[in-house]
């Protein structure tokens, strides 16, 4: 007999934009298979992405060290219509 068992993930989270990672979605008509793929081409390219929470930023550094903005964090974890067979939270 087999166990499933569920796993948790921990997200340390921060309530300061500057200093979070934040979730961004593809915004439609964007040719990006992914978040990932969006937010490297705006980093690459240098315009202005628009996170969950409303924080517009030009992506310029990794974000994995940071914390997930909370504010980002509550409004993706909530059902809606923001979320697609596409979207996929970054790993932490």
């Amino acid at each position: 007999m087999s166990t499933e068992t569920a796993e948790y993930v921990q997200h340390a989270t921060s309530d300061v934009p500057a200093e979070a990672s934040h979730i961004v979605m593809v915004p439609p008509g964007e040719p990006d298979a992914s978040p990932q793929a969006y937010v490297l081409r705006a980093r690459i390219e240098g315009f202005a992405v628009v996170a969950l929470c409303g924080y517009v930023f030009v992506p310029q550094r990794n974000p994995e060290p940071l914390p997930v903005c909370s504010g980002c964090l509550n409004i993706y974890q909530q059902p809606g219509d923001h979320r697609n067979e596409r979207d996929e939270l970054p790993a932490a």
